[in-house]
């Protein structure tokens, strides 16, 4: 190697930097440029009197804007909703009516079945005092024994043979109105009533519902009889229904009281609403308006699926598919509990079809069938059934079972559900049947619609009886015949009257009065208003946090290493050699181990790197030039260094002009080590540093 020697001095220096005032720095360059009008008079202000004025302003506008984000927020919280209303919206659907006689749900004094009914029950009579009455005794104590008799008959008897599926028995007409068409002849024919043809097979299908026992029930479903087209034109429906009182005093139910339930629900639903009731002897009318109510999720938590499942129709072979409540699903669940540990259906509930089930999915089989069971297993069914209901009775251990628990959500309202309004609900005596005075025109009225009523309900000679009597007399007290007549349509019928109230149907819609997008807008309004924040300001103080974060994570990441002091003394030149000392060395050295003390002398240009070291010295080296000094360990040591800075000089740039300097410093460990270290710009403006990437190239290099 030609040319003068000399010496570099090569240090490298891992430890905390002043991070306070690195991130004093760099707070200070980011709130003279931010956009944040506040921050940006804080930070630029002239004075403290400036400052302060303007630091208080800041904090009543954060007062402020937060005072009114809780008021907004609160608003968007309570989801407020405009109900929008739509008169005509869609065609009409007629909803399915259901016809439930619970007082006598078969026509026992048709085709003789008197006779077979009163069998029936003596075999049922029987077999209840050989039963174990616990089971009906949980349903009602005072009535155990009729509860025990009816039950068992209900489940023994053959649906066919007591007339269940004809609606014949039950209803004696069905008509409908579709209107006037052409020119009209008079103001009083504004209506046509068309008999629909029988059989009224066709247009009603039975069901079974629960009053206390599975009894037979008739919906008429206009939409499977009639085609879209008739079934729009239809304006009004009337039925002429029969109570068939005669059944009702031999059935003897004790339960029941002599009405007919009407319920209006669905298409295609299991009626679950409160029935209305029809009484014999009067017109029940009412007035229907259809409204689609389509529901906000956001406000109110609703469903848009139904509970769906398959049972059996009354004669416990036709399958059906039909939606139901909550309610329904709670019957069909309490239904399968039975099934899975007695093996037979309870005759309280619905039947559902078990289609994994060799058995039970072609037919159902009731667990008090007196003609498939004896007594004792139909005590063990009784048995059986008395111990599931004892076990799932509490709350908390029925909603144990998951299919119980799933029929919850089934409680809440259908997102898009269509509502019957029901109105003008009336009752009308048929002043016809309740009067008590006669004549020619009223008794010939009065007979020919008895005979096409009730022609086929009473026994032929009873009729010709009461029809041969003498009925030309107008005088009431010379007529027989007449107050029996009027008494017995008087008890046996009645009318229902079911109109619509549009042809459209209407749409009530539900809509966020304060949407999420209203409410970014206000909050967009109050931090311009308070605080003159834009985007642009949210994300400067999304840097301003990110920067603070990311300068404490790195300060916890210094506070966990070890510093290393790295002093090595290589030759240059020929005309800058240095004397090498023989104790050279790298030394680790723990700076956290000691006190922080005070710098002799320090020169920080902030922005800087800690990790690279700008060491040099003169190009010449003359006699009375500073040199190294010696490194002696057990020299005294008169300072320490600044555990939170760095004892060297940091020149901004490589060819930045700086005096000689001279400094003297003590770096704290085990062994102490004192040194001098001298910069001059000519060292500087060339390349005479070393960068070490780990600890292990300083002790390789020395």
């Amino acid at each position: 190697m030609t040319g003068p020697k000399r010496t570099r001095t090569i240090q490298r220096v891992r430890s905390t930097t002043d991070r306070a005032d690195l991130f004093h720095v760099g707070v200070e360059r980011l709130l003279e440029h931010s956009t944040v009008h506040g921050l940006s008079h804080v930070s630029t202000a002239a004075t403290k009197l400036g400052r302060i004025t303007w630091f208080c302003l800041l904090l009543a506008g954060i007062a402020g804007f937060f005072t009114n984000l809780s008021f907004i927020i609160d608003r968007y919280l309570t989801r407020p909703v405009l109900t929008s209303y739509i008169s005509e919206y869609e065609g009409f659907i007629w909803p399915d009516i259901t016809l439930c006689n619970a007082m006598a749900p078969y026509s026992l004094h048709l085709h003789g079945r008197i006779p077979k009914w009163q069998a029936l029950r003596n075999q049922a009579s029987a077999f209840a005092q050989k039963l174990n009455s616990s089971l009906f005794a949980s349903i009602d104590s005072q009535d155990q024994n009729e509860i025990a008799i009816q039950a068992l008959m209900y489940s023994t008897l053959s649906p066919p043979e007591y007339g269940v599926g004809e609606p014949e028995e039950f209803i004696q007409f069905v008509a409908t109105d579709v209107g006037y068409q052409g020119i009209i002849l008079t103001v009083e024919i504004s209506g046509n009533m068309t008999h629909l043809n029988p059989p009224l097979k066709k247009y009603f299908h039975t069901q079974v519902l629960q009053k206390r026992y599975n009894v037979p029930c008739y919906t008429l479903q206009l939409r499977h009889s009639l085609t879209a087209v008739q079934s729009n034109q239809v304006n009004s429906i009337g039925l002429g229904v029969k109570f068939n009182v005669e059944s009702y005093r031999i059935i003897n139910s004790s339960y029941a009281s002599p009405y007919i339930d009407l319920f209006i629900s669905h298409p295609g639903h299991a009626p679950h609403d409160d029935p209305i009731e029809m009484l014999p002897g009067y017109t029940l009318s009412l007035s229907l308006r259809m409204s689609r109510l389509r529901r906000e999720p956001a406000r109110l938590s609703c469903r848009t699926d139904f509970y769906t499942t398959e049972v059996f129709d009354p004669d416990l072979v036709t399958k059906r598919r039909v939606n139901g409540s909550a309610t329904f699903c709670h019957r069909i669940v309490s239904q399968h509990l039975y099934l899975n540990s007695c093996h037979c259906y309870s005759p309280f509930l619905p039947y559902p079809v078990v289609y994994n089930h060799k058995l039970f999915s072609k037919m159902a089989i009731l667990c008090f069938n007196m003609s498939r069971f004896s007594v004792a297993q139909i005590n063990r069914n009784a048995d059986c059934m008395l111990r599931i209901y004892e076990r799932y009775q509490l709350s908390s251990v029925y909603n144990s079972v998951p299919e119980a628990r799933a029929c919850e959500q089934f409680r809440k309202p259908l997102c898009d559900d269509v509502e019957y309004k029901l109105s003008d609900i009336r009752r009308t005596a048929m002043v016809e049947l309740w009067s008590n005075s006669y004549n020619e025109a009223r008794i010939a009225f009065l007979t020919s619609s008895f005979q096409n009523l009730f022609s086929s309900d009473i026994p032929p000679e009873q009729l010709v009886s009461w029809l041969d009597s003498d009925t030309k007399d107008d005088n009431t007290k010379d007529n027989d015949s007449m107050p029996k007549i009027l008494k017995y349509m008087r008890d046996n019928f009645g009318l229902l009257s079911v109109n619509r109230k549009s042809e459209l149907g209407e749409l009530v819609r539900e809509e966020l009065e304060y949407p999420l997008s209203e409410l970014m807008s206000d909050v967009g309004g109050l931090m311009g208003l308070w605080i003159g924040i834009s985007v642009i300001g949210l994300f400067e103080i999304v840097e301003l946090c990110g920067f603070a974060i990311m300068t404490a994570v790195a300060w916890l990441v210094d506070l966990c290493r070890l510093p290393t002091v790295c002093v090595i003394f290589e030759r240059a030149s020929a005309n800058c050699e240095t004397r090498r000392m023989p104790d050279t060395r790298c030394m680790k050295t723990n700076f956290r181990e000691q006190p922080q003390q005070s710098l002799l002398w320090k020169h920080r240009i902030l922005g800087r790197r800690a990790s690279e070291r700008h060491l040099s010295e003169p190009e010449g080296c003359e006699v009375h030039m500073t040199k190294f000094d010696r490194i002696n360990p057990g020299e005294p040591n008169n300072f320490a260094i600044d555990h939170n800075s760095s004892p060297f000089v940091h020149p901004e740039t490589s060819s930045q002009q700086l005096t000689l300097v001279s400094q003297n410093a003590t770096v704290p460990s085990s062994t102490q080590i004192s040194f001098s270290i001298v910069s001059t710009p000519h060292c500087t403006a060339e390349s005479c540093e070393t960068n070490y990437q780990s600890e292990d190239d300083c002790v390789d290099e020395q």
